[in-house]
């Protein structure tokens, strides 16, 4: 993608969150407000699940924003690790609320409390509204941006919370016992899976772990298939961002002029788009391989050459 695509997509991106934002608020708002003056702990817990997402979201557009920044020459590319490192902030965020709900839960299952259960069922069905709106805002952005895909997590797993709360209102109101409590207990458990698949990736991409489907393995046999690559070794490969993959090798080939040369590397880069979307391709040509034989090379052992 060229750098004009990379800063449509996240301009883009940004205006789907500052509309996902204002609807979070909304509804985080009225769930709070209702949930305070009916006594229900689920819409208490869900306002709190959306207040989470409104904190999401917010890091996500910053994040987008910040991706916008040109590359400079100590900061070669870019802001683009922002978009990672708010993910990641997003999920160690979400964990201990996720733990906090599950805990106000289990203290209230003795209660024989009970709010109304029309009231309930009535904001679950504004906030599975407003997740849904907000998701299909953000749904086109979530492939290209980790930092907007953390935040569509969110909002899917609180529009999952929201269908939970409409059903348990129904319950109430049907006089079933103890599923206000049991409730919030669900939304917790949910909102915990969802922050730890959010967390892990983010901290996957942080330290550069190789991108699905592009193993260090995997680089080099795309390019040996290469014509006139004779081995490959020393290949490293990692994201810059969910929409910037990079990676690097060193390529044996036959003592050839440059010209020659750098039209096998044109090539090569070419296979690495076509076949993983590596757009940042840095390969180092040799007629001799060198110390480093191993595909998967540790950079503190190899020598300089």
């Amino acid at each position: 993608m060229s750098g004009d695509g990379h800063d449509h997509a996240a301009g883009a991106g940004a205006k789907a969150l500052g509309g996902a934002i204002l609807l979070n608020v909304v509804i985080t708002v009225a769930e709070a407000g209702v949930g305070f003056h009916a006594g229900s702990l689920a819409l208490l817990a869900d306002a709190l699940h959306n207040l989470s997402d409104v904190g999401s979201l917010v890091l996500a557009w910053v994040g987008a924003r910040l991706a916008l920044r040109a590359a400079t020459a100590t900061r070669t590319f870019g802001l683009l690790r922002a978009e990672p490192m708010v993910a990641f902030v997003n999920g160690l965020l979400l964990l201990p609320l996720a733990g906090s709900l599950v805990w106000a839960g289990v203290q209230r299952l003795g209660s024989d409390a009970s709010p109304p259960g029309g009231m309930v069922m009535a904001l679950g069905v504004v906030a599975l509204a407003a997740n849904a709106g907000s998701a299909l805002l953000l749904r086109p952005h979530a492939d290209d941006d980790l930092g907007t895909r953390s935040a569509l997590l969110h909002l899917l797993a609180d529009a999952a919370a929201s269908a939970a709360v409409i059903v348990g209102g129904a319950l109430m109101w049907a006089g079933v016992p103890h599923v206000d409590p049991v409730l919030s207990i669900a939304i917790g458990l949910v909102s915990a899976w969802a922050a730890f698949g959010v967390t892990r990736d983010a901290a996957h991409l942080l330290s550069e772990g190789a991108p699905a489907g592009a193993s260090a393995d995997q680089v080099a046999a795309s390019l040996r298939q290469v014509p006139g690559v004779l081995d490959v070794h020393h290949v490293h490969v990692w994201s810059v961002s969910s929409r910037l993959r990079a990676a690097s090798a060193h390529l044996v080939i036959p003592d050839a002029p440059l010209s020659e040369a750098a039209g096998l590397v044109e090539l090569a880069q070419e296979r690495l788009h076509h076949a993983h979307d590596i757009a940042h391709a840095t390969l180092q040509l040799e007629a001799v391989a060198c110390d480093a034989s191993g595909v998967v090379a540790d950079p503190r052992l190899a020598s300089v050459r």
